[in-house]
């Protein structure tokens, strides 16, 4: 399946490592990024996106140390299709899954997971609605879900939604020169020109 030009240029630009902390930075909480160092950040080879989805997600593996002297990766998807896709967290689920086996099988004598840190990074005609969340896409109610937690992959995702933010929150985000080329390809005007979005 040919390479989609924001999947090039998403590839391009976060797979380098400057770029990508400073989203990092950005995006994952505070009390997560203190047990990680972040200068550490390295892209790790590889896609998990599945084959008929490559038009609509495209994605990266990173590495980072861990305060502790051990080792994270953080998982981001990016997702640039206008409409919203409700199984998002279970696909996310699936590509951490796959992350975790490739893992065990680099590593054949480990008998524990590194954690994995899901971003979804989103790029759309209009905001993200979907709960960043794998308990909403569960078919039961508050009480049955409580009963039920630990038993299920009560996960959530960091969800960096560039279309739910404001023009005047765009501007000031601190990315990198090539970040906002890419704010620019995927829709919006740079600072210098007004910051606009661009409508079908």
């Amino acid at each position: 399946m040919p390479t989609s030009p924001h999947d090039a240029l998403f590839k391009e630009t976060f797979g380098q490592a400057d770029i990508a902390r400073s989203e990092l930075e950005l995006v994952l909480p505070t009390e997560v990024q203190s047990h990680f160092d972040l200068a550490t950040l390295a892209v790790r080879p590889g896609s998990f996106v599945d084959e008929e989805l490559q038009q609509v997600h495209s994605d990266l593996l990173y590495a980072v140390a861990t305060k502790d002297g051990g080792e994270g990766l953080v998982y981001i998807l990016f997702e640039h299709q206008s409409s919203q896709d409700p199984t998002m967290a279970f696909r996310l689920l699936r590509y951490m899954v796959r992350v975790w086996e490739r893992w065990l099988r680099d590593h054949p004598e480990s008998k524990t997971l590194p954690i994995v840190l899901p971003v979804l990074l989103h790029h759309g005609d209009g905001r993200w609605r979907t709960a960043p969340d794998f308990a909403s896409m569960l078919d039961a109610g508050p009480e049955l879900l409580d009963a039920v937690r630990p038993f299920q992959p009560m996960f959530r995702f960091v969800l960096d939604d560039l279309a739910s933010l404001s023009l005047e929150t765009l501007a000031s985000r601190a990315l990198h020169a090539l970040g906002h080329l890419v704010q620019f390809a995927f829709g919006l005007r740079a600072p210098w020109t007004g910051w606009r979005r661009r409508r079908p």
